[in-house]
């Protein structure tokens, strides 16, 4: 049994650093790094949930092409439930190539790949049913299940009284709400980084965003804000702010928001209030951009424990 079943994305990332621009007048430019690893937004939760210490389960798709291979190998080396995981003959793995500058912003060239063909008769309800916590990662990235079928999940979720979690991606559709308004009565935690959630709510600042959610049917909405931390609006209490945590240099930006909603899904099954959630959130995902990579700079859980010990005794009158 696995606390928390993780559902969607899955892809493999093509690392590049630094890229500045690209002049293609130039046959070939050096870089100091290309690396190969793992992504996508919710097997990045998956990920990073396991290095916390959390039993975790990951459904999604890949194809039967050797990035497939590397992302098996992956599973298995970082002991996620792969049972939810479906492969199909004939497709291609999800791919993308990240490009990324010195200051550790970064831009996408994405393959969509089998992520597109992950339907609703490729979810595995009994890990639902087993799980405490179900989390939904990469809206908008994923047309067979986004909009009614991400909805009867989430309600069947619910249904057997689960938690629910949801973060999304940039709607290159350009749907935002619609995309998303039969969902949000299920979700207790909704976890969209400030330029997402602007524009699904067409709200300016984070307090009338999240109000804007609440009242679509959200439960708890957390906004990730980026260098300015996180704005967390609890159900029927005010909105506030999670300060950042100072960690240096930062070297990549990938994967930033799914390790800090790893962090927050490890506070919950913690059972932690809101505030302690998004401040481990902010220290897991503070550590995890020193490192080229979505998931490479995720701490061990006592080292997370123990940075956010440090930092609450400071935040603490």
């Amino acid at each position: 049994m696995s606390e928390v079943v993780s559902i969607g994305q899955i892809i493999t990332d093509i690392l590049v650093r630094p890229v500045e621009a690209v002049d293609f007048r130039v046959d070939t430019q050096e870089v100091e790094t290309i690396q190969l690893n793992t992504g996508g937004d919710s097997f990045n939760v998956a990920v990073a949930l396991s290095k916390l210490d959390v039993d975790v389960a990951f459904n999604g798709k890949i194809g039967t092409d050797i990035f497939g291979e590397l992302l098996i190998g992956r599973i298995k080396s970082c002991g996620i439930d792969s049972s939810g995981l479906v492969v199909a003959e004939g497709d291609s793995t999800s791919s993308s190539v990240a490009l990324i500058r010195k200051n550790g912003e970064r831009c996408f060239l994405f393959y969509p790949g089998a992520n597109n063909h992950l339907g609703i008769e490729d979810i595995k309800w009994d890990a639902i049913d087993n799980a405490k916590i179900v989390h939904v990662g990469g809206l908008y990235t994923l047309p067979l299940l986004d909009g009614e079928n991400v909805a009867k999940i989430l309600r069947y979720a619910k249904g057997k009284g689960k938690l629910t979690t949801v973060d999304v991606s940039w709607d290159r559709s350009n749907r935002w709400f619609s995309g998303i308004r039969e969902s949000l009565p299920y979700i207790d935690y909704f976890l969209p980084s400030y330029g997402e959630a602007k524009e699904i709510a067409q709200k300016d600042s984070p307090e009338e965003i999240a109000r804007f959610l609440q009242s679509a049917g959200a439960k708890h909405v957390i906004i990730k804000l980026g260098n300015d931390g996180s704005y967390v609006k609890p159900a029927g209490s005010d909105g506030y702010v999670v300060a950042p945590v100072d960690f240096g240099e930062v070297v990549d930006t990938t994967g930033a928001g799914d390790s800090y909603v790893a962090g927050f899904i490890r506070g919950l099954l913690n059972g932690w209030d809101l505030a302690a959630c998004a401040l481990f959130a902010t220290v897991v995902a503070g550590e995890n951009i020193r490192k080229i990579g979505a998931t490479a700079g995720i701490p061990a859980y006592h080292d997370a424990l123990k940075r956010y010990k440090e930092e609450l005794g400071k935040r603490t009158p």
